[in-house]
């Protein structure tokens, strides 16, 4: 049974993480990410109470997520990642209309997140649900980028409350 029932998706459960979450975090990270996390990484975070986030499950099986850290007033979101054969299928705005779930109900002010600048889809993705460019961090991917070279990270706000 989901840990977690948010909003539906038809065929979608999404759970709420847990430090026992790790090893299936890391392997989804690893698909998605040149520099993915480790297991300890996910433990760790995991294990302290600012920390939060949510596992998608498409017919049982994990095929994305997002963990985010909450600090005072806001959340920050610090990885999302959704397996590429299951991406253009709304999972990735399931997760994060969660997240925005989640901010509201503790009342928290905004969400924010980091961006590489040439995720096209990931930007898209956080503009189709409100997030603005705030900032923009001069080559701060290093050897992350599409074309190899260092790229820079936008920084994206969404307004919650």
């Amino acid at each position: 049974m989901p840990r977690n029932k948010g909003m539906l998706l038809p065929s979608a459960d999404i759970f709420s993480l847990s430090a026992t979450d790790a090893a299936v975090l890391a392997r989804i990270h690893g698909e998605c990410f040149r520099d993915a996390w480790n297991v300890e990484s996910f433990s760790s975070m995991l294990s302290k109470g600012s920390f939060f986030g949510f596992l998608l499950k498409f017919q049982q099986k994990p095929v994305g997520f997002v963990l985010c850290n909450s600090l005072i007033d806001e959340t920050e979101i610090i990885t999302m990642c959704v397996l590429s054969a299951c991406r253009n299928k709304g999972y990735g705005k399931y997760l994060l209309k969660n997240v925005i779930v989640h901010a509201e109900q503790r009342s928290l002010k905004k969400i924010i997140l980091e961006v590489s600048e040439d995720n096209v889809g990931g930007i898209a993705l956080y503009e189709s649900i409100g997030f603005q460019k705030i900032a923009r961090r001069k080559g701060y991917y290093q050897n992350f980028c599409q074309h190899g070279n260092a790229c820079d990270a936008l920084v994206m706000s969404l307004a919650t409350i």
